[in-house]
Order: structure tokens, then sequence, then C-alpha cells
């Protein structure tokens, strides 16, 4: 919530004591360093960040309040950004020009498990190559039981031909193709389901965007409005025809409208980034 708090007279002990009681509440300060006695900073908590706006614009305040909280940073929290490479970072982006399953293809999820289920291909040629009976091939002049070699002439030469199969470990062999079978499976059901995700993300990210630019302009409207409405106040009240209050009121709207505006401005902001994480963030470089 903001707060709009009176310095009063200038006198760090003159202010008001709801004054004194917000400013101790507050967690973020914004005070203009040039009207403003800085003794009343005395009255702020230890961890509440303070911002002369004598120096800087409303809208980097509260980009640097925005950045935080993508950064997953409390904003109370201190924290150097460096709030000006937004706009740099966002330059030139936008993800209308993108689609997500071409985006998909070159993420590292979809290729780490595509090389996962690459390898349960292999891993099942190798449980299936245990299946291959053990081969020997003697060749020797030891005649077979029964058989002797002539009494003259050259003595004859025999092949051996021995094929084993480990019959009492087959049920091992089989559990082993079994497994291997098993891993490529749940690699294509975690692709699967990476795959949905990604899609899901990306189309959440497009429906935030379009939403902020819907908020942007109405946003953008409402201030155009109170703007407008202000300056008829300050002309009523120029020309005797209106009184303090009606101006001070339509001000204190278009101020309002102005912090809605740039709210929702960073909102959409925030959203491209998000935006733009899902398509070059979460993509293999």
């Amino acid at each position: 919530m903001i707060h709009f708090v009176g310095a009063g007279p200038g006198g760090a002990d003159l202010i008001t004591v709801r004054g004194a009681k917000l400013l101790g509440e507050a967690d973020v300060i914004i005070y203009a360093g040039s009207l403003v006695n800085p003794a009343l900073l005395a009255y702020k908590k230890e961890s509440c960040t303070v911002y002369d706006s004598a120096s800087m614009t409303m809208e980097e305040v509260m980009e640097r309040t925005s950045l935080k909280i993508l950064a997953g940073v409390e904003p109370q929290q201190r924290l150097n950004i460096d709030s000006k490479s937004a706009n740099d970072i966002l330059r030139g982006f936008n993800g209308k020009d993108y689609r997500w399953e071409d985006r998909w293809l070159v993420t590292e999820d979809n290729l780490l498990l595509r090389s996962q289920i690459r390898l349960g291909d292999y891993n099942i040629m190798l449980a299936w190559a245990e299946y291959v009976p053990d081969m020997t091939i003697r060749v020797d002049k030891n005649p077979p039981a029964g058989q002797y070699q002539p009494a003259d002439g050259q003595e004859d030469y025999f092949w051996r031909l021995t094929f084993d199969f480990p019959l009492i470990d087959w049920n091992r062999r089989y559990r082993g193709v079994q497994a291997a079978r098993m891993k490529k499976a749940q690699a294509f059901h975690e692709l699967s389901r990476k795959r949905t995700d990604y899609s899901n993300t990306w189309l959440q990210c497009e429906q935030r965007v379009a939403l902020a630019e819907t908020n942007r302009r109405l946003a953008k409207v409402h201030f155009e409005t109170a703007e407008m409405r202000y300056k008829e106040a300050r002309i009523s009240f120029e020309t005797g025809l209106g009184d303090m209050p009606a101006m001070s009121s339509a001000h204190e709207a278009m101020v309002q409208s102005r912090i809605k505006l740039i709210e929702a401005e960073l909102e959409l902001k925030l959203a491209n980034l998000e935006w733009m994480y899902v398509e070059i963030g979460r993509a293999h470089v």
C-alpha cells in the first residue's frame, strides 16, 4: 500500500504522530531531497530502503522494486540492481515472433532426454548381447572318442566348435533387458511431460503478456482522463470558479492513476522478461 506523508513545516519534531508512525513502518521511502528535511528519515526502521526522488524518476524506483520481486528478493531487502538494463534486455524481443514447438527443440530438457533415449537403445542392445552364448573354436589333432588317427600317412586335423549356454543365469540376463527397456520408457515419459510443461508455460507467458498489454492501455486511458480533469480543476481554481479541495482531489486522482500506469508498464516488462526467459533462458546455448 502507498501512503503520502506530509513533511509539515520542515522540522523533524513537527511531523504528525501518524506521519512518524507510517515512516517507522515503511519498507520503502521515496522523498524529495531538494524539498524535505533529511532529518525526518530518523523515524524509519533499519531495514527500510530510501530513495531520493530528486535524482531519479518514479519509473526507476518502481522498476527497481519489480526487478527485486522478479529476482525472488523481498522489496525491502537491499540489493544493487541495474534497473536501466531492463529496457536493453528487452530491446528487439517479441515472443509473438516465435513458436513454442520450434523453441522446444533446442531446450536443454529436450536435448538431454533425447540423449537418454538413445543411450537406452544402446543399453538394450548390450543387454540382449548377453543372450549370445559363449562360443569357442579349437583346432587340434585329437580325434573324438571312437575314432583314431590313420596308421600311416598325414594325421587328420579336427575343428572343435563349442557353445556354452548359461541356463542357470538366464533369468538375470532377461531382467537386464527388461530394466534397460524400462529406463528408455521412463525417458520417453519424462520427455512427453517436459514438452507439455514447456508448452503450458509458453502459453501462460503469452496470455500474461496479452493481459498486461490490455491493462497498460486501460491504465493509460485512465491517466489521460485524470490528467485532463486535473487541468480543468486547476483552471477552474485559478479563475475562481472552483475551490482548493476539488483541485487537490483531482491532483491526487491523477497521481494515483499515474502510479497505476507505471505499475502496468512494469508488469508488461516483467511479463516479457519471463517470456524471454522461457524462450532464451531455458534453451540450450
